[in-house]
């Protein structure tokens, strides 16, 4: 092989590397897009949120939301625990129906 076959396929291999990673930017993009319009309609109708992220899961009302920082803070509906939680691990995110949190408020110890 000369030194311009070996460009050639270097040249190749690292297009066909960016070619196939360039996809995943755009579904990341619309998936934080999603969650953004999520967050905003949380804070617009004063609803609560259920998060999935990670191994975990919570679910509470909206306390702060960070774009800047890519956070999320919420505090559950006895407001005794708070977490943070980074957009980036977040894997679902959904708004919780008043009458949810409504059952949460009188029946506290259950689960």
């Amino acid at each position: 092989m000369t030194m311009k076959n070996i460009i050639k396929q270097f040249k190749k291999q690292a297009q066909a590397y960016i070619d196939f990673r360039a996809p995943q930017t755009n579904e990341v993009n619309l998936k934080a897009n999603k969650i953004a319009a999520i967050i905003k309609e949380a804070q617009e109708k004063h609803l609560a949120l259920h998060a999935i992220y990670l191994d975990e899961s919570f679910t509470g009302d909206l306390v702060k939301y960070d774009a800047k920082g890519s956070k999320l803070i919420l505090k559950n509906f006895q407001q005794n625990i708070s977490t943070i939680i980074p957009i980036e691990d977040i894997k679902r995110l959904t708004l919780v129906p008043p009458t949810v949190r409504k059952s949460q408020l009188q029946n506290p110890n259950k689960k």
